[in-house]
């Protein structure tokens, strides 16, 4: 028997994923993909049968036993290769000075959708995400977009402070590059910025006025802290 199509990739979530968040990933798509709206109608009755599937506990739970009967004889096919780069944990790769920077606070239902979320101490108006993408690819790009678009819908309107989205990547690609974004309007306070971190060159990559989000230069100066010696800057998008 063939792979399982892997319905969670195809709604963009993680597959620990609450459901509200992956109703709100279907919901996402198909404004995108329906066909009444110029989209694709394989892609939408693929988000169909994905959402149907997911949407569904009995359903859901059954896929899940079926995912993971998979998994498990994919890695007894592959127990004696060369393990996979990228394993070492945030705080390994980071720095233990951007954890003591940022308090640890999830917001409901994203616990699985970012590696960490926290915010600024003694200004917690102010939140920096971070999410590992192992690959970089375009799929990943869609998931990271995805994810901080769940991220923004989190804050509640009558909250006011600004967001730091940083995806943390293997090495940056152009699948990544449109993604940047430096906030707009005449108060950052209330925006958000979007980076990237390259673990290849421990460059962060922003455009724009990120540098006025309240949340960028504590975890630039959190990032310089952990190597004194080849300190990252941010660099312009090209």
């Amino acid at each position: 028997m063939g792979a399982p199509s892997n319905l969670y990739r195809t709604l963009q979530v993680d597959p620990q994923a609450e459901d509200t968040v992956i109703r709100a990933a279907y919901r996402a798509l198909m404004k995108q993909y329906h066909p009444d709206h110029g989209g694709d109608t394989t892609v939408a009755r693929a988000l169909n049968h994905a959402y149907a599937t997911l949407a569904d506990p009995v359903a859901r739970a059954a896929y899940n036993k079926l995912i993971r009967l998979h998994g498990a004889r994919k890695d007894e096919a592959t127990a004696r290769q060369k393990p996979l780069a990228g394993t070492r944990s945030l705080v390994e790769e980071l720095g233990e000075e951007v954890f003591r920077r940022f308090v640890p606070d999830f917001p409901d239902d994203l616990v699985r959708v970012f590696d960490f979320t926290g915010v600024l101490r003694n200004s917690q108006r102010h939140r920096l995400w971070l999410k590992r993408l192992p690959r970089g690819d375009a799929a990943d790009a869609r998931a990271f977009a995805k994810a901080v678009e769940a991220g923004r819908l989190s804050r509640p309107l009558w909250g006011w402070g600004s967001d730091l989205f940083v995806a943390v990547l293997p090495i940056t690609t152009p699948s990544f590059r449109w993604l940047l974004r430096g906030p707009t309007g005449p108060v950052p306070k209330l925006s958000y910025g979007v980076a990237l971190y390259d673990l290849s060159t421990r460059e962060v990559h922003a455009v724009g006025r990120c540098g006025d989000l309240p949340a960028f230069r504590p975890f630039m100066t959190a990032l310089e802290a952990a190597r004194p010696s080849a300190s990252p800057s941010p660099r312009p998008n090209t």
